[in-house]
């Protein structure tokens, strides 16, 4: 009996030693997944503003070019391009899409100190995550309503970087999947803003036609004076120049912002004055003078102003 009993005793004393595993208290898994996905797209949006902010800030008018551009983040891209493939590596910049997001993981762009790597990129890469982790695609719908904003970033960042057709991958898939979604206006302009900027002014024309004359689209202000201004670039650079300075005319109404309104009218002296139509030019640059938030802006909208005079006719 001593010798079971002191075997009975081993047992209980080694199972009593015995360490368990205490279940660790972690955070509500849909709080914690809605967290990590606004952070995500909060990362993404604060990284395409601050690139957008440093361009503006950096931005020189070359008033000897024909025409200045109303939106000063993203009319000159070569520079861009060149520093951007000669510093980036392969393995740096995310993969192209088709039909959604590829090539990208969950590190992707998560430390900006990686050489190589653009904010831009990084704000594509972070838009990639929250995509590849939070969409919801039932039948062909997506179900998750914030994943349109995750690819307008998508889509905006490739813009800005010279990548548009890209880009319009990244647009058809709200296209295909989001079909009904009252904020799909928004994705039109930037498809038609892509194709006038890889050159295909007719196909540009056809979207914003379609955008107006649509008597089930709907349009917001915030997005007519979006679509105005790139309607404008597009009709000019196809050299559509009358049409172009309409157009201007009713950006220039819809947009509220000074700097905005004083260039969209500068840009339009330029072209009326092109087309001879002086009085009306000046006009136009006696409004970019108006609203001018700078004193250079100032100085060239009345040295234009007195372009305008003609000593034959005028007093």
């Amino acid at each position: 009996m001593r010798k079971y009993l002191l075997i009975i005793l081993a047992v209980i004393s080694v199972l009593a030693c015995n360490p368990r595993k205490k279940k660790k208290k972690t955070k509500s898994g849909p709080v914690n997944r809605f967290m990590t996905y606004h952070n995500t797209l909060f990362n993404s949006n604060e990284a395409m503003v601050a690139e957008l902010e440093s361009r503006d800030k950096s931005h020189v008018d070359n008033f000897f070019d024909p025409y200045i551009s109303v939106y000063t983040t993203e009319d000159d891209l070569t520079n861009l391009q060149n520093n951007t493939s000669a510093n980036a590596t392969d393995s740096d910049a995310p993969m192209p899409m088709r039909g959604g997001p590829r090539g990208g993981n969950e590190n992707d762009g998560s430390s900006g100190s990686k050489k190589g790597v653009s904010v831009l990129q990084i704000s594509e890469a972070k838009a990639i995550k929250a995509i590849t982790k939070y969409s919801v695609l039932v039948n062909g719908v997506e179900k998750n309503k914030k994943i349109f904003d995750a690819y307008m970033l998508l889509a905006r960042a490739r813009m800005y970087q010279g990548k548009y057709l890209e880009s319009l991958d990244a647009l058809s898939y709200v296209f295909n999947t989001m079909d009904k979604d009252k904020r799909l206006p928004l994705a039109h302009i930037y498809k038609a803003a892509n194709y006038t900027k890889l050159k295909e002014y007719y196909r540009a024309d056809e979207v914003f036609k379609n955008l107006e004359e649509d008597p089930k689209i709907k349009i917001s202000k915030e997005h007519l004076r979006i679509l105005k201004v790139y309607q404008a670039d597009n009709f000019l650079k196809w050299g559509k120049k009358e049409l172009a300075a309409e157009v201007l005319e009713e950006a220039f109404t819809y947009n509220k912002n000074r700097k905005t309104k004083s260039r969209i009218a500068y840009l339009r002296g330029q072209i009326l004055a092109g087309l001879n139509k002086k009085e009306d030019a000046r006009e136009s640059f006696a409004a970019a003078y108006k609203y001018a938030n700078s004193y250079e802006f100032e100085v060239k909208s009345q040295i234009e102003i007195a372009k305008t005079f003609d000593n034959k006719t005028d007093n």
